[in-house]
């Protein structure tokens, strides 16, 4: 399946609709291969803790959920690495952010939070 059909099933499968959102998806799926890492040597479940938090939350809207599924898939990758994935992801999930030393603004770049869709 290529990148932008995989963004846009967990898209679907999270209940997410905008274009950050997708963007959020497709970096996840770039820089991290997949949203659902499991690792049982770390004890980390991703869906499972992305679940728990979205139920624990009561009712999240887009963006608290984005902010949830960056700091769970973030927090999967390497130790080395978490601080700059859990930096690039919560820019996406929050329109904005510092990733690698920029302010970057999504909405400069016409990434809003209206809803996608695939051409």
């Amino acid at each position: 399946m290529n990148r932008f059909k995989k963004a846009d099933a967990w898209c679907r499968e999270m209940g997410l609709v905008s274009e950050r959102a997708f963007s959020l998806m497709f970096d996840i799926n770039v820089q991290n291969g997949s949203l659902f890492k499991k690792n049982a040597d770390r004890g980390i479940d991703v869906k499972a803790s992305i679940t728990r938090r979205i139920l624990e939350a009561k009712n999240p809207n887009e963006v608290e959920r984005m902010v949830i599924i960056a700091e769970e898939r973030a927090g999967a990758s390497s130790p080395r690495w978490v601080n700059v994935v859990l930096d690039r992801k919560l820019a996406i999930a929050n329109g904005r952010g510092k990733v690698y030393g920029q302010i970057v603004e999504l909405d400069n770049f016409g990434i809003t939070l209206n809803p996608y869709q695939l051409g």
